[in-house]
């Protein structure tokens, strides 16, 4: 599943490099970054678990975090795109989803440091 989401992003970012003129997308590129960051951080999860996860149960995680911003695999990899048509917007997007995915993992992180005090 990491593969698939690295993969998804490449594309995406090929993508956008081989359009011809630059468009705004009307896409909210903090929600869509949101959303992103949380799969990542769904996906680190399940990539460093040491139990044996089922690909339904990651499958079921995944579509929880999409349904919990009201979004579908389709909308998702839509709107990846169209802000992939715009460097601006995807420099943005990336800038978000990254700062989001950092804060993320140290929030998930100081419990787990608190308890080995």
């Amino acid at each position: 599943m990491k593969i698939l989401l690295i993969l998804m992003f490449v594309s995406f970012l090929v993508s956008s490099c081989g359009r011809q003129s630059p468009q705004k997308s009307s896409v909210n590129v903090d929600t869509l970054a949101s959303v992103y960051s949380e799969l990542l951080v769904l996906n680190e999860r399940y990539s460093l678990s040491k139990d044996s996860l089922s690909p339904q149960q990651y499958e079921s995680d995944y579509r929880e975090v999409l349904q919990s911003h009201d979004y579908s695999k389709e909308r998702f990899v839509s709107e990846l795109e169209s802000v992939a048509q715009s460097p601006e917007e995807f420099r943005q997007l990336c800038d978000r989803a990254l700062t989001n995915f950092q804060h993320m993992r140290r929030k998930a992180s100081i419990p787990a440091q608190r308890g080995r005090s």
